[in-house]
């Protein structure tokens, strides 16, 4: 299993109070914000790659994931065939074995977010 790790969280417990910050100083550095975008990123697609496994370990399609992710079923196959690799035959059945697994991963990998999503730029 590929874990989120410390280098793709947000920084600080703080995040969200960042992004806050950041959206609402008229005179913000276009370069801190693409920082930030970009730590979000990471961290967002570790999330996804995560719940990409969980969700076919549980028996989803790729339609079904492809449909909830907005994207066609062969661009989500082509990007997640290689989350599930033979190393992680493991994890998958785990996951298999114990459906809550992925919430226990998820809950412990976001406790530096709040709920509260970013707000839009513009």
């Amino acid at each position: 299993m590929t874990a989120v790790t410390s280098e793709n969280q947000p920084r600080d417990k703080s995040a969200w109070s960042e992004w806050d910050r950041l959206v609402s100083d008229a005179n913000v550095d276009p370069l801190e914000v693409l920082g930030a975008v970009a730590q979000y990123r990471q961290y967002l697609e570790a999330v996804e790659r995560e719940a990409i496994k969980a969700a076919r370990a549980s028996g989803r399609t790729w339609q079904e994931i492809a449909h909830t992710l907005g994207r066609s079923r062969q661009a989500v196959w082509q990007r997640g065939r290689h989350y599930i690799a033979q190393s992680e035959l493991e994890h998958l059945k785990e996951l298999k074995q114990d459906p809550r697994a992925f919430g226990k991963w998820l809950t412990k990998g976001t406790a530096t977010l709040t709920a509260t999503p970013p707000p839009r730029l513009g």
